[in-house]
């Protein structure tokens, strides 16, 4: 709602991309504990980062996905339009999917079908 009501995407935009993230649910949700090392490493972040709090424990979030996921081999995908986070993602090798970048849907679709 943010991104609409700041008029970086239309509300008609922000419901498809709902809808499809919806669709494919299994293949974008995991659950991830917020314990005291995942805080703590988020304060690392903030220490040596421009990100702001909430972004720090984002990133943080994102790349314990990332190790989850190399025991797996799986890839993981983590959702912003915060270009601060878009730019620590990208140096991280994460895959970023940007609601505002216009091919969010795209990618969506490209990779739950592939």
């Amino acid at each position: 709602m943010r991104l609409v009501r700041g008029g970086r995407i239309s509300e008609s935009e922000m419901r498809v991309m709902l809808t499809e993230f919806g669709s494919h649910r299994p293949f974008f949700s995991i659950m991830l504990s917020v314990d005291n090392l995942l805080m703590d490493e988020a304060g690392e972040l903030l220490e040596k980062s421009v990100l702001r709090t909430l972004g720090a424990i984002h990133f943080a979030s994102a790349l314990r996905l990332k190790t989850l996921a190399g025991r797996t081999n799986e890839s993981r995908v983590v959702v912003t339009s915060d270009l601060e986070l878009v730019n620590a993602w990208d140096e991280e090798g994460l895959v970023v999917n940007n609601p505002t970048n216009g091919v969010a849907l795209e990618q969506i679709r490209n990779l739950s079908s592939g």
